[in-house]
């Protein structure tokens, strides 16, 4: 197997500014390391990308999920579509101002991994990841974030405990006088299942900044 090397952390920035200099923030408030080896990206390439339509759009393919012998879904993929089912339910109540942080941090696993086109790293569920997302949904109602809504899950099974979760979700944005934006994009989830209920230990995500510039959002 090929071997991960993590990068140093930087310290995180406050979420309702823009990145720092030369950083990158993803969909979930994660800023990421500009121009890093392509050689941190050998894990996710080792572990996901095992065939080429690993990544394809969702919207180029039939909805589909691995089932079991008897054609059904396994017990993880349905609990991996109510986990992103309560995760909807989570990041609109957010939307309000209303969520308990321990309930969203609840949906991540002990550690994760980040990637997104700027690179990779590596972070921890703790206070201070919290702190970061609570203020991450702050930024998002400011810049009017009105809903965020989820569409397909399409589940690629790894083994009996972890899989792959290409997500579609639909971010709605309030323009004032003018007509609401919506934008569609996509996140690819690692998932792990032990004896409780899974939680996500990485995602792979495009750049989020940029598409709200290219939207006129910010």
């Amino acid at each position: 197997m090929l071997q991960f090397h993590a990068a140093p952390l930087p310290q995180r920035a406050d979420a309702t500014t823009k990145p720092r200099q030369g950083f990158v923030r993803d969909f979930h408030g994660v800023e990421h390391f500009p121009n890093l080896p392509g050689g941190q990206l050998k894990l996710l390439y080792t572990q996901l990308l095992l065939n080429r339509d690993a990544f394809a759009p969702l919207s180029k393919m039939e909805p589909q999920t691995r089932c079991g012998s008897d054609g059904r879904e396994t017990h993880m993929e349905n609990s991996v579509r109510e986990l992103f089912g309560r995760y909807e339910k989570l990041f609109r109540m957010a939307l309000t101002g209303n969520v308990d942080m321990d309930e969203v941090a609840s949906s991540y696993a002990a550690a994760f991994v980040a990637a997104s086109p700027a690179g990779v790293r590596v972070g921890q569920n703790d206070e201070n990841l919290k702190q970061v997302m609570r203020q991450g949904f702050e930024n998002y109602r400011r810049i009017g974030t009105k809903d965020m809504r989820l569409g397909h899950v399409r589940i690629a099974p790894i083994d009996e405990h972890h899989c792959l979760a290409h997500v579609a979700w639909t971010a709605i944005y309030d323009r004032g006088s003018a007509p609401d934006i919506s934008i569609d994009f996509e996140v690819h989830y690692l998932v792990q299942q032990l004896q409780d209920a899974p939680r996500i230990f990485g995602w792979v995500s495009g750049d989020e900044q940029a598409v709200l510039r290219q939207h006129g959002i910010i």
